[in-house]
């Protein structure tokens, strides 16, 4: 006889049809954080930390939302960063 939770067991995303999950871009957040701009990589590091959480509610929509989003901060934290090193170097 099967042994029966006694909470609720989220479906397993991979097993659902959904593909693979997003990639969080964590570590390339942590680095843009440390290094670059850390107002733009805090962003970055909360969206990225999402990914994981959503996608193993159910949320592929959020958890690709949020995927890019950690994408795009993690992006615009090391531009910033570069051209303030440039600016401050010339």
């Amino acid at each position: 006889m099967p042994v029966i939770p006694p909470w609720p067991q989220p479906a397993l995303p991979e097993l659902t049809g959904q593909g693979p999950p997003p990639n969080s871009h964590l570590t390339w957040a942590w680095i843009a954080a440390l290094l670059f701009s850390w107002p733009l990589g805090i962003p970055a590091v909360v969206y990225a930390n999402r990914v994981a959480r959503k996608w193993a509610e159910g949320d592929v929509w959020g958890a690709r939302q949020d995927s890019e989003q950690a994408q795009t901060f993690a992006i615009l934290s090391m531009v910033f960063g570069l051209a303030l090193c440039l600016f401050l170097l010339t």
